[in-house]
């Protein structure tokens, strides 16, 4: 009930520019305030404006104080709660008590007199902008009968302001002042804003009057609180530097907002009234008159009268521009976000007709509409935002051009959306038809152009120029790698104290299962394999190579059937989507190589029971644009650095191999936990490499790939052992994989361009970067807290000695945990601290969620600190060693500030250049606590740091176990039988998970046919049952 609600929660205000002016004046003044409804078109608790100081509350705030009204309403009786925006404006007054705000400004949402906002018996002034019509069902058809409404914000003792009016509102305007006992003041235009000698933070020439009525009310607002050195409201002449600094600082995405993607210039505005439209399009004109590049027109209005408004945008268009031609293309869509996933949650609409969006009734008619009034242009209607924003680039092609987008602000927050999500739909619908070209297709130079990606880097000349140019190791800022991550509220209590509210089940979640898989026993995949293998640097003079390494890693034994079987067994209640990648071939055995297809399995049905389930998606449809020169690929490693680009409306996936099985029944957390996050095995066998050279290299199997991406690990986070992945099914966040890989730039676009395995020592290995990234990122993510917002208490970016004290003293009780280690003591286990991987099945079923079935040996989880913490041995911590030498002397820095004790240096030290002295801090910390993270968080009211922490902490946690598996490389007939037949089926033994690797080295017709019928028998053994997918 709670999540449908909160999902709910979404509207789309009718809000002014002003608020935000106003908020910024007062807060350059340093008081403590609140603001409401102000429109951020992306994310719900922003969108509808609860701020404090110019930051959006928490999404996990957002959740507590909505189910505190809640809760609270629900306990009065059996009575209705308030409807939609009535609910939120009493969560915001309840927000505004709690939090002890000095000042709150508030905005009417419809008229004045009747709103829910108007309950506010003295407030310190009040003000009305520029009247239009509109909400003419509710207020009036006239403008006079709107000021009636408007002007009931008036209230006894408090100044009313407004901008010049018509004179027949300014009439009513005065007049319900003095009934209210009060007088009205219009406010003139500022005249150094008039001038422009006022930099304002948003275009448009109506923006002048809206500042400086919201300078007056400031102003104000500002004398009745006792601020001195105020202008007089009613006579501003002057600005102080605060009042220019905040006008200058305001921004309002989706209002006059231009954003470059390339040479594309997309002019954004949610305009969805006759007053707002017609000044859009005279910004519009303003931006594109002087531009010879072709327009585009995206529109859409769903609720009001859409016809009128388009009508009204090409009037004022063709008055402006002087052309009865505005546009070249228009293009009407609804508000849906996404061709795939759909809506967005924060832009539902709940005033929509599903059945109109259905059917396109709307677009449709403004598509007649507009046909009538200017038939120069072609016009176009889409399902979604996406859509049209792809028929915009396609129609550019790459080149110049300017879109608007207006008519609605779902619209417009839509589109911010899609502009903001990677444009990675558009490649994987390109449909490329030739992966063997050299040449950059058409749809790939479009995905170019719009991922800002130049077209000579798209040739096998730009890509090699762009390795060698890109760095081999960046540092992704957490502000920008968390900006994907959405929390639902109780992801604080959870990382802080290691609490849960049980009483609020969790959804089981749902994952991929995604194949890499490929018929080698295919006469078109043989064809097409042979003209890359003449041209790799690894074939020899002698053909020994081509005669020997395709033996084993190619051949098709039809496990993958058989694992589906096993899925389908197995796996049933949570998967989500099953997606095979393989390479493409020719459609049919006479066809050129020109018209590819991807391989599919011969007894895969085509029903709609398999399409619902089963997506096989070739490389073209899934390599990003830079590595398109790269495709084909018969290279394992290469094919899973870019496994994270596959399409899914999930983020979680499991990757497995098609030799990989499950042999008895699992549940979600097998795989992946939303409280405890991904699984992840570990062989006994580590690297920690510190110097790379081909003579020191490795050369035999996966090992000089583990030794390179040691050396690349220890590059980015400090030298450490970091021990080899089980080869088993790997789970593993989309998010977190295409992070590693972005952090890895050279090696990563290196690694992706690898043909075949082999033909370079130095490729980076997908699975062990991910992996080690992930906990590594969890580790930096508490050390970057405690350093950056727990201890730096004044922000100075500097560990002064009053905050080097604090430090100091906050681990030395950890500290004496471990006074009495030695090299030959085992580690100690922090007393009185919980161990949560004990926990971990007993907190899933209290949480609604089936605990592990099969990986049931839990080693670690990060709620009891990140694993590499686990065996860490802290006897040898010495400050002036870990932190800073004399960081211990307040001596140190009293004549001046000692750059060592920059947060920035001691971060660094502390995450990279020693990364045990981290690991200790971190292990001293949480000693003092039974549960969870909190001496490590920033503390509350580091509202946005500690938001930042726990986005980062729930995308990299992470839980390690041993897995119940078993694996054989399959060498020959009779050591199969014996291993696999023998010792396992026949003793009838447990195991959860398979692995059968072919290691079978010959071509010996009747060899290879024994070890076939082996592999048969124990398939048809474990698998007997076809799945729901197999003809």
């Amino acid at each position: 009930m709670e999540s449908r609600d909160y999902n709910a929660a979404i509207t789309a205000l009718n809000t002014l520019q002003t608020n935000f002016s106003i908020v910024d004046a007062i807060r350059k003044s340093g008081r403590s305030m609140n603001k409401q409804a102000i429109p951020e078109m992306i994310d719900f608790a922003k969108r509808i404006g609860y701020q404090i100081n110019n930051e959006p509350i928490s999404e996990s705030d957002f959740s507590k104080y909505f189910f505190e009204v809640w809760d609270r309403l629900s306990a009065t009786g059996d009575g209705s709660k308030p409807v939609y925006f009535r609910y939120l404006t009493l969560m915001a007054y309840h927000l505004f008590i709690v939090e002890g705000v000095d000042s709150a400004v508030i905005e009417c949402g419809i008229g004045g007199e009747y709103d829910s906002t108007n309950i506010i018996a003295e407030p310190t002034v009040t003000a009305v902008t520029a009247l239009g019509i509109d909400h003419v069902g509710v207020l009036g058809n006239t403008i006079e009968e709107i000021a009636w409404h408007k002007a009931g914000v008036f209230k006894k003792g408090a100044l009313a302001l407004s901008v010049p009016q018509p004179e027949s509102a300014l009439e009513v305007l005065t007049k319900r002042a003095g009934e209210a006992g009060t007088e009205l003041h219009v406010v003139q235009r500022i005249p150094v804003i008039a001038k422009g000698e006022v930099k304002l933070g948003l275009a448009g020439d109506f923006q002048k009057s809206n500042a400086s009525l919201a300078v007056a009310t400031a102003a104000a607002h500002l004398q009745t609180m006792g601020i001195e050195d105020i202008p007089d409201p009613s006579n501003i002449t002057a600005l102080p530097a605060e009042f220019i600094k905040g006008l200058a600082e305001v921004k309002w995405p989706g209002r006059c907002d231009i954003r470059k993607e390339g040479s594309i210039a997309w002019c954004l505005d949610g305009a969805h009234t006759l007053d707002s439209i017609q000044v859009a399009g005279e910004w519009f004109a303003d931006v594109s008159q002087h531009s010879q590049a072709p327009r585009i027109l995206i529109f859409n209005q769903q609720t009001r009268d859409a016809p009128t408004l388009a009508e009204k945008l090409f009037a004022t268009l063709s008055t402006s521009l002087s052309s009865t031609a505005p546009f070249t293309h228009a293009i009407f869509t609804t508000n849906v976000t996404f061709k795939i996933a759909g809506y967005k949650p924060d832009l539902i609409s709940n005033n929509t007709n599903s059945s109109e969006i259905e059917t396109q009734k709307v677009q449709n008619e403004l598509a007649e509409v507009w046909s009538k009034i200017d038939p120069a242009a072609t016009v176009k209607v889409t399902g979604t935002i996406e859509e049209a924003l792809d028929s915009a680039r396609d129609l550019l092609g790459g080149k110049e051009g300017l879109v608007l987008v207006t008519g609605s602000l779902h619209l417009v927050g839509g589109a911010i959306e899609v502009l903001q999500s990677g444009y990675l739909s558009l490649y994987h619908n390109a449909g490329l038809s030739d992966p063997l070209s050299q040449q950059p297709t058409e749809e790939s130079r479009i995905f170019a152009a719009s991922s800002g990606i130049s077209t000579d880097e798209l040739s096998p000349q730009g890509v090699e120029q762009l390795m060698n140019q890109l760095p081999d190791v960046v540092r992704i800022p957490f502000e920008d790698a968390v900006k994907d991550i959405n929390i639902e509220g109780w992801e604080d209590d959870w990382f802080s104290s290691a609490t849960y509210d049980f009483d609020r089940s969790m959804d089981e979640p749902k994952l991929d299962f995604v194949y890499n898989w490929v018929n080698g026993s295919e006469d078109g995949f043989k064809s097409i394999k042979r003209k890359y293998e003449l041209d790799s640097r690894l074939n020899d003079k002698a053909g020994k190579w081509m005669s020997e390494h395709s033996i084993n890693r190619y051949r098709d034994w039809d496990e993958l059937r058989y694992s589906f079987r096993s899925l389908d067994a197995y796996a049933r209640n949570f998967t989500n989507k099953i997606q095979v990648l393989t390479n493409s071939v020719p459609i049919s055995a006479s066809e050129s190589t020109s018209r590819l297809q991807p391989q599919r399995p011969v007894w895969l049905k085509h029903d709609a029971v398999t399409r619902e389930h089963v997506e096989v998606l070739s490389q073209e449809e899934f390599f990003e644009p830079r590595a398109a020169q790269c495709v084909p690929s018969f290279d394992s490693l290469s094919i899973e650095s870019q496994i994270h680009n596959t399409p899914s409306s999930v983020d979680q996936m499991v990757a497995l191999s098609d030799d990989m099985f499950l042999g008895a029944d699992h549940s979600a957390a097998d795989f992946f936990s939303p409280l405890f996050g991904p699984m992840i095995g570990f062989k006994s066998k580590s690297f920690n490499v510190k110097s790379i050279s081909k003579s020191e290299t490795p050369t035999f199997g996966e090992k000089p790939h583990l030794h390179y991406t040691s050396w690349l690990l220890n590059h980015r986070f400090g030298q450490r052992d970091r021990k080899v992945q089980a080869h088993f099914t790997h789970s593993v966040s989309r998010r977190v994989m295409k992070e590693a890989m972005a952090s890895f730039p050279s090696p990563a676009l290196r690694g992706v361009c690898e043909r075949f395995r082999g033909e370079s020592k130095f490729q980076i290995y997908p699975w062990y970067a991910a992996f080690h990234y992930s906990i590594e990122r969890f580790r930096e993510a508490l050390l970057w807290s405690f350093i950056m917002a727990r201890m730096d208490t004044n922000k100075d970016g500097y560990l002064d000695w009053a905050e080097r004290q604090t430090l100091l003293a906050a681990i030395e009780p950890g500290r004496q945990t471990t006074a009495g280690e030695d090299a030959s003591t085992p580690v100690k286990v922090a007393e009185g601290r919980d161990r949560m991987f004990y926990q971990l099945p007993a907190i899933h079923k209290r949480a609604g969620l089936q605990p592990p079935l099969s990986n049931i040996k839990v080693m670690w989880t990060s709620l009891d600190g990140p694993e590499t913490i686990r065996d860490v041995k802290c006897h040898k911590f010495h400050i002036d060693h870990c932190l800073a030498e004399s960081f211990d002397s307040p001596l140190s820095d009293r004549s001046y500030r000692n750059p060592d004790f920059t947060t920035a240096n001691i971060f660094s030290q502390l995450s990279r250049r020693d990364p045990k002295c981290g690991d200790c801090l971190i292990k001293f910390m949480l000693s003092t606590v039974p549960r969870g993270l909190e001496p490590l968080l920033p503390p509350k009211s580091r509202r946005h740091e500690r938001e930042t922490t726990i986005k980062a902490l729930l995308k990299y946690q992470h839980t390690i176990i041993d897995p119940d598996a078993m694996f054989v490389m399959v060498k020959d007939a009779e050591q199969a039988e014996t291993e696999m037949i023998d010792r396992a089926i026949s003793q009838n033994k447990h195991v959860t998970q398979y692995c059968f690797n072919d290691d079978v080295m010959t071509e010996d017709p009747k060899a290879v046919a024994k070890v076939n019928e082996v592999i048969q028998k124990v398939f048809r053994t474990l698998f007997p049952h076809k799945s729901r997918w197999e003809e």
